[in-house]
Order: C-alpha cells, then sequence, then structure tokens
C-alpha cells in the first residue's frame, strides 16, 4: 500500500468512526445543547447548594422543603424534555415530517409553561430561590427560541426511493446515520439527474452502493457507466489523487457549482468501482482552496446543506421526497 493509499485508508475509517459518534446533521443542535447547559451546569447547581444551605441552616421547615423541591423537579423534567427531544434528533433519522413537526412544535410551548408555572408558585417564603427560577425562565425562553431555528433534514424510507432503491439494499440503507444518509441522497440526486452520452446515470447500470461516506460514495457498476461519461462533453478527466480508486476520474463540467466527479477503477467481469462525491466549485483553484485544503485542514467534509442548497438552485428534485424541516 502506498502513503497515499493509506492517507485515504486512515480518512475513511475516520469518517465512518466520526459518522456513527455523530450520525445527525441537525443545523442548530449544538446551539440549542450549550444553551441547556446553561440550567443544567448553572441554575440546578444554583439550586441545589441554596437548598442544602437552607436546609442545613433551618431556614425552611421539611414542609416547605418537599414544596419547593416539587416546583424545582417540574422545572428539571421540563428541561429533560427538551433534552430528550434533541437526543432523538442527534441519534435518530426522523422520517415523519408531520409528527416532528408537532413535536417540535409543543417543545418550546410546554417548556415556557412550566416556568410560567413555577414562577406562579412560588410563595413569599421561596424568596430566596425566586432568583434562580427567574434565571431558568430565561434560558427556557432563549431554549425556545434556537429551538424554532432548527433544520432538520427527514429521510424517505427505502421503499420510496424509485430506481435508486435497487442500488442500496434495506439493510445498508437503513444502517446509514443521518450525516451519511444526507450524502447519500444528494449524490444519487444528482446522479440521477443527469444523463451520460444520452442515458442516465443510474437506471440500467447495475449500481450496488457498497460503502457511503459523510461526503462521498463508493458503488459497483457496469463499465458502461464510465465509457458514456468518457464519451461524452459535459465530463472531462480530472485528478484523483485524493480519492480510492485512481485508475481513472471524470468531472461534470456542466455547472459554475456542484458538479459530480467519479474516480474509478476496474473490476472483473466488465464491471468498475466507483467513488462518487459532488464538488462545490467546478474550478481548480477555488476547488483546491475552497473545499479541499479547507476540508483537510478542518478534518471537515463537503457541507451537505450547501449541496442540497445548489441542487434546489438547479432544479434538481430530492430523491424520494427528502427535505428540510423547519418549525
Amino acid at each position: 500500500m502506498t502513503f497515499g493509499d493509506a492517507l485515504v485508508a486512515l480518512d475513511e475509517a475516520a469518517q465512518l468512526v466520526a459518522a456513527a459518534m455523530f450520525p445527525s446533521v441537525v443545523q442548530g443542535l449544538r446551539e440549542v445543547n450549550v444553551k441547556l447547559w446553561d440550567f443544567e451546569k448553572i441554575q440546578w447547581k444554583r439550586y441545589t447548594d441554596l437548598l442544602t444551605t437552607v436546609v442545613q441552616t433551618g431556614k425552611i421547615t421539611s414542609e416547605q422543603e418537599v414544596a419547593i423541591q416539587r416546583i424545582a423537579d417540574d422545572v428539571a423534567s421540563a428541561f429533560a424534555a427538551v433534552n430528550l427531544l434533541l437526543n432523538d434528533l442527534a441519534e435518530g433519522r426522523p422520517s415523519d415530517a408531520a409528527a416532528l413537526r408537532k413535536r417540535l412544535g409543543q417543545a418550546p410551548e410546554t417548556l415556557m409553561k412550566e416556568l410560567q408555572k413555577a414562577e406562579g408558585r412560588m410563595r413569599p417564603e421561596f424568596g430566596m430561590f425566586a432568583p434562580i427560577i427567574k434565571a431558568s425562565r430565561k434560558v427556557a425562553e432563549d431554549v425556545s427560541e434556537l429551538l424554532r431555528k432548527l433544520v432538520i433534514p427527514v429521510y424517505p424510507p427505502h421503499s420510496r426511493l424509485g430506481d435508486c432503491a435497487e442500488c442500496v439494499t434495506p439493510d445498508l440503507y437503513e444502517g446509514l446515520g443521518g450525516v451519511q444518509l444526507f450524502a447519500l441522497l444528494n449524490i444519487f440526486a444528482r446522479m440521477q439527474a443527469t444523463k451520460a452520452s444520452g442515458r442516465p446515470l443510474i437506471k440500467g447500470r447495475n449500481i450496488r452502493v457498497t460503502h457511503v461516506f459523510p461526503d462521498r460514495v463508493y458503488f459497483e457498476a457496469d463499465r458502461s457507466l464510465i465509457t458514456d461519461i468518457g464519451n461524452d462533453r459535459a465530463f472531462e478527466s480530472a485528478p484523483a489523487s485524493l480519492h480510492r480508486f485512481k485508475e481513472g476520474s471524470f468531472k461534470q463540467t456542466s455547472f459554475p457549482r456542484g458538479n459530480l466527479q467519479l474516480c474509478y477503477a476496474s473490476r472483473p467481469r466488465d464491471r468498475v468501482m466507483v467513488d462518487a462525491d459532488i464538488d462545490l466549485c467546478r474550478l481548480v483553484v477555488p476547488h483546491l482552496f475552497g473545499e479541499v485544503l479547507v476540508n483537510h485542514l478542518t478534518g471537515s467534509t463537503t457541507n451537505q446543506y450547501a449541496v442540497r442548497r445548489i441542487l434546489d438552485e438547479q432544479n434538481v428534485p430530492a430523491i424520494g421526497g427528502f427535505g428540510l424541516l423547519s418549525v
């Protein structure tokens, strides 16, 4: 194995580990989590420290302690419900847009109602806890606002993939994390909307997906795919040094941004292995400095939200009703 191949293998392994550990590509998720910490790590600690002090010094009775604990537990439960929603978004693959929209709409309303209820239940003897409840309500307001800014990919089931369903097995498809699915659906949307030498890229090519990464897809296909691409003026030869398959490479030239690149290697029985991805920039210099170097220096991959925006601008239909949900 050459040094370049070793780097590619290391990059593949790192991407798969990252996709397994952080499968979600929900926009805004991190910001909500950070804000939740303001309650969990700051306000809840303030409350428990204060409760310990007032109990030890006898400033409240046992009945009052039970009452303030109930108020605090209800507030904590409201924040915990939001945290559960975020965990579901981070680890899951939403496919029911209507149910998700309803849940996203209810979460901030429920949270704010609980904080308002807590303020209304504060009695004069609980005055020392009032600043904590007030601060927690401000956190709740911020969390509610951030929840309304979330953008969530909603993925189609395998049965709705159309011609693409023949390219990827149900087991492989269901085993992919959201970040991998986003890439797969973007790349195959571009392929489905593209022809080479007058023939569709997907239909009739006997494509079999083998691996999916956060920015590329590996699949086996009939050699006719590469033959037709090589004979089409809408594609040109391109470097394949940073890809797994290096026998040859072609890049689409039809658009200023969002072109398909396919690197390949021959396989027995007139088949090829293909590494397919979408480049944000067509020209060599912007692609090198605006995408390739940035990705390698920061350890990131091609932004699939940016790819989807480009595909939308170019009227490339999403596969199976894939969409981005926001409240």
